[in-house]
């Protein structure tokens, strides 16, 4: 069948040129078949911070968006934009696959299936979705896959993303970095249950249009591997949060543990990075600077000339002095971190 013309559609302009007073009535053509659905919704939200608004045809779409992204204060940029198009398909109930995501620039595309994708257009940082609306009925899977897509054009055009926790201390930033399992989530919430202001665990984000070493994270939430209960009795018995993808993990929203000091914003004085070995002597010692960079660079994506401006933001963060912490215990990690802030001040 020919994309340009559908049999009910033909019927339609036919019984229209064949009536009465076809000559008198304007035409009215319906949508073409692959046309996604009107946007006639919009609400606005700010995820990490940065404002995005958001236009779609299904209020189902709201409370999703709300639950990620709704405690971000906003950061006074221009907003961005997201158009999520909710379709009916007829017999559609499972959840879909995993979506593949390929990048043809300036294009990011997330494809899951013909009815659930998305297109990020990383020059622009405007994102489109279409989502079968049974694909509303898997909330983890439609915000990890489908919805939380516009970060990937704040990761790329407006912010420099760093594979790290960041905490502070008498407002003295540190980034603590490595591979994963390295213990960055389970030292920054040791650094917290001590005092410390905690800005984020695992994803540091740094905004491209600041100067000198601001960073920004998710402070509303923590989130563990199973295993580090042991170390924290708050976190005994806590369920494994339910994930649509990624290690199991126990997630919880910063505000259920009061002992904590949550900030949006940090600035950063000290990088560290994180070597845990079991029976090591805890040792904190100058780390190389071309390590750093390297480690920092291999998270990026993108195009040539936004990668061009994330290096630079880098290389603004790399004045910071760069540093690898040994240790095996949890104390005597944050310990060697809080005489390294305190020295600041000396």
């Amino acid at each position: 069948m020919s994309l340009l013309q559908t049999p009910s559609a033909l019927a339609a302009i036919l019984a229209r040129a064949e009536g009465p007073s076809a000559a008198q009535e304007p035409s009215t053509f319906p949508r073409h078949p692959i046309e996604p659905p009107e946007l006639t919704l919009s609400r606005t939200y700010a995820p990490m911070g940065f404002p995005l608004e958001v236009h779609t045809n299904d209020a189902e779409v709201f409370p999703l968006l709300a639950r990620m992204w709704d405690h971000f204060e906003p950061i006074n940029t221009a907003p961005l934009r997201m158009d999520v198009h909710v379709l009916d398909v007829d017999g559609s109930t499972s959840c879909p696959p995993a979506a593949v995501h390929r990048l043809i620039q300036p294009l990011l595309v997330a494809m899951a299936d013909g009815n659930n994708y998305s297109i990020v257009n990383l020059a622009t940082s405007y994102t489109q979705v279409c989502i079968a609306r049974s694909t509303l009925a898997y909330p983890l899977y439609a915000e990890w896959f489908l919805l939380g897509a516009p970060h990937a054009g704040i990761c790329t055009r407006l912010a420099t993303p760093i594979h790290g926790a960041c905490v502070s201390r008498n407002g003295r930033g540190v980034l603590l970095c490595g591979e994963s399992g390295a213990g960055k989530s389970t030292l920054a919430y040791a650094c917290a249950r001590a005092g410390w202001t905690f800005t984020c665990d695992d994803a540091t984000l740094i905004p491209n249009h600041e100067t000198g070493r601001r960073v920004i994270g998710n402070c509303y939430q923590v989130r563990f591997r199973p295993s580090v209960a042991q170390f924290f009795p708050e976190i005994m018995g806590r369920d494994v949060t339910p994930r649509a993808a990624g290690k199991p993990s126990i997630e919880i929203p910063t505000a259920e543990l009061p002992q904590l000091q949550p900030s949006f914003r940090a600035e950063v004085a000290h990088i560290v990075f994180l070597d845990r070995r079991d029976d090591a002597q805890p040792v904190l010692e100058p780390y190389c600077i071309s390590a750093a960079r390297e480690y920092f660079r291999s998270v990026l994506y993108g195009l040539p000339r936004t990668l061009a401006v994330q290096y630079e933001v880098l290389e603004r963060m790399l004045t910071a002095p760069v540093h690898r912490l040994v240790y095996e215990r949890l104390d005597d990690a944050v310990a060697l971190l809080e005489a390294l802030v305190d020295q600041d001040r000396g």
